[in-house]
């Protein structure tokens, strides 16, 4: 029960600190960041309505320094990797037949 006053603590704590980074951004940014978000996903939803296949594009919203750069990075490596080990995969069955 200690455990779960501690977790509530900590998390009040930190919507408290978010909620103190908000309010030092300016509002501009903000509004800016959410028009940007809801026109690029109107479009995305579009695209996907009038296009039936498979979209490969992932978007990246955010403010600036907010690690959107190191992300797409992380994701790319990742896929990068998987690619890889379904490729060994293939070679595998493929020169073990």
């Amino acid at each position: 029960m200690q455990e779960l006053g501690q977790w509530k603590e900590h998390i009040s704590h930190l919507l408290n600190v978010a909620n103190d980074y908000i309010r030092e951004v300016p509002s501009n940014q903000l509004y800016t960041a959410a028009a940007i978000a809801v026109f690029t996903t109107l479009i995305i939803l579009l695209l996907c309505y009038f296009k039936h296949a498979r979209l490969n594009t992932i978007v990246l919203i955010g403010l600036s320094e907010s690690g959107k750069l190191l992300s797409s990075i992380s994701l790319r490596m990742a896929l990068l990797i998987k690619a890889l080990v379904h490729r060994r995969n293939q070679m595998k069955t493929l020169f073990s037949s």
